[in-house]
């Protein structure tokens, strides 16, 4: 089915079942959702045997209210979602992805609403195993993402880029998944100003992490639990300290297990206060 355009009314309401066809398995729906303003559209899209849909561009509405399951076929296994969350504003959109078999997904650039809020479970599948987020999330201001990727057996991820915003407010369990073992995170941290973050990346099995450069805020507060992994065995933070200002750091880097680090240039802040316990692993064997 192309039902590219055919959404492009001023107004719509309730168009919960729209679409909800029993065996269709391909849909090109781009461009649809072009009115003004949109209401309660939750279901619009959930076929039970949809597997392939190409949706990029279909969310261009000024205001988009409550279409927390808005796609949430239960065999869909493949999407690109590319652009398509461009709105001015955005209300809780939490369960917005949540299918069950989904196992990759493409969400560059989905995010560029000027303010999302409350999307806390926004990414949540039970098997997504490779994601690439890169550049999702340069939306100006952003509230409450606490939980914004949590999936059970996520392995892989490059989040490279993805926190641009100008504030972030209460982010820490951001990213605190219980199976990724490999993470690059290289620039994700330069927003103007961090707020309690301090359980940012704490999951159990992460071993390997390139933080290098993470931590180019103009000021950081309470980050002091900021990398604690229990498993953590190697990493490179060469540069990331290069804040004007940095606040109570002192558990800033203390995993258990923690035996090899390259620290050279994280510490060139104008003033750090506090910073006695910096660096004081259990089982650090070489710096």
């Amino acid at each position: 089915m192309n039902i590219s355009g055919i959404f492009t009314v001023k107004k719509a309401t309730r168009s919960s079942e729209f679409l909800n066809p029993e065996n269709l398995k391909s849909m090109d729906i781009s461009g649809i959702f072009t009115a003004k303003k949109a209401t309660r559209g939750s279901e619009f899209l959930n076929p039970e045997n949809l597997k392939s849909m190409n949706i990029s561009g279909i969310f261009a509405a000024k205001k988009a209210t409550r279409d927390s399951e808005f796609l949430n076929p239960e065999n869909l296994k493949s999407m690109d979602i590319s652009g398509i969350f461009t709105v001015k504003k955005a209300t809780r959109g939490s369960e917005f992805l949540n299918p069950e078999n989904l196992k990759s997904m493409n969400i560059s650039g989905i995010f560029t609403a000027k303010k999302a809020t409350r999307g806390s479970e926004f990414l949540n599948p039970e098997n997504l195993k490779s994601m690439n987020i890169s550049g999702i999330f340069a939306a100006k201001k952003a509230t409450r993402d606490s939980e914004f990727l949590n999936p059970e057996n996520l392995k892989s991820m490059d989040i490279s880029g993805i926190f641009t915003v100008k504030k972030a407010t209460r982010g820490s369990e951001f990213l605190n998944l219980e199976n990724l073992k490999s993470m690059n995170i290289s620039g994700i941290f330069t927003a103007k100003k961090a707020t309690r973050g301090s359980e940012f990346l704490n999951p159990e099995n992460l071993k390997s992490m390139d933080i290098s450069g993470i931590f180019t805020a103009k000021k950081a507060t309470r980050g002091s639990e900021f990398l604690n992994p229990e498993n953590l065995k190697s990493m490179n933070i060469s540069g990331i300290f290069t804040v004007k200002k940095a606040t109570r750091g002192s558990e800033f880097l203390n995993p258990e297990n923690l035996k090899s680090m390259d620290i050279s240039g994280i510490f060139t802040a104008k003033k750090a206060t506090r910073g006695s316990e910096f660096l004081n692993p259990e089982n650090l064997k070489s710096l």
